[in-house]
């Protein structure tokens, strides 16, 4: 399998969410060569503490451009637009006003697909519009449905919208080069990640409404997994038991195999509803217990 070896990319992003699509790419085999400006991207100086890397290159990048080449120039370099000319695609995050002229690409290379990655496009009243991760979760709808219902909502960390939309903006990439290989014409990709968030960042909140039985609605309608983020003895420790064997693997593991019986908590319905009961359940094992031991435990 060739994966993608025969697709090259020509990478101008600078932020998150098109360095980690153009991954996914290299990941995939693709060719992707970073196009940097001369001080460098951004990110290669970029820590999470402010501390000083010494002229080292910071985790992050190294991380979003593990298997890429990196170049100096800007898009309108002769010697970069060369590699363009032999591109099946273009990645950019210049923003509404500024950057590459996409349609001058697009016209003189017709089988190019040039995504164009902006927090809420590039057209319509939002286009110029400052973002931060912050407005993009808010202005999403995502912020909402996260936090307990009785309380007010909270924002996820880790740039989770940038990651998220950097899958979805690969997925899309990828569609289009597709169709160019079999029709010859390339694509142009208006990418919002605020409209990417809509769908993906909403933790699936109407569909877990759904499984609950569409009960009427007092409060805001939130999707807080049980159990999740927990505590230990020694710290916090997180859980995922999506599917019914992962819930028992659980059971077995809090020495709760009595409780295989119960239809109703081993529905994420039946523990939202009886949720102090569960939650007193299984903090009366976690909390006597080491987060290393839960994980030892957890990968018998």
């Amino acid at each position: 399998m060739q994966g993608l070896a025969d697709v090259r990319v020509i990478d101008f992003s600078s932020d998150y969410c098109g360095a980690y699509c153009t991954k996914l790419l290299a990941d995939g085999g693709a060719d992707v060569i970073k196009v940097e400006r001369p001080e460098g991207d951004p990110l290669r100086r970029w820590s999470a503490t402010g501390a000083d890397l010494g002229g080292a290159d910071s985790a992050i990048f190294r991380y979003l451009h593990t298997s890429k080449r990196s170049i100096v120039g800007s898009p309108t370099d002769r010697a970069v637009l060369d590699l363009v000319a032999d591109a099946d695609v273009v990645v950019e995050d210049f923003g509404a006003s500024n950057g590459i002229d996409r349609s001058a690409l697009r016209s003189r290379w017709p089988h190019l697909v040039v995504l164009s990655i902006s927090p809420f496009g590039l057209t319509g009243p939002l286009a110029d519009r400052p973002a931060t991760e912050f407005t993009i979760q808010a202005e999403s709808g995502s912020i909402l449905y996260r936090g307990r219902p009785d309380q007010p909502p909270i924002q996820g960390g880790g740039r989770i919208s940038d990651w998220t939309a950097g899958c979805y903006a690969a997925a899309a990439t990828l569609g289009a080069v597709w169709r160019a290989r079999h029709t010859g014409v390339g694509d142009d990709i208006d990418f919002s990640i605020a409209e990417v968030n809509a769908i993906a960042a909403s933790t699936f909140s109407d569909l877990s409404h759904h499984m609950q039985g569409r009960p009427p609605l007092t409060t805001v309608c939130r999707n807080l997994e049980t159990p999740s983020i927990e505590p230990a003895r020694d710290g916090w420790i997180g859980f995922n038991t999506n599917a019914a064997h992962m819930f028992q693997g659980l059971l077995l593991m809090i020495e709760r195999a009595d409780l295989f019986g119960d239809a109703d908590l081993a529905s994420f319905g039946g523990r939202t509803r009886r949720r102090a009961e569960w939650e007193e359940i299984l903090h009366a094992w976690t909390t006597q217990h080491d987060c290393a031991e839960i994980m030892r435990l957890a990968d018998l």
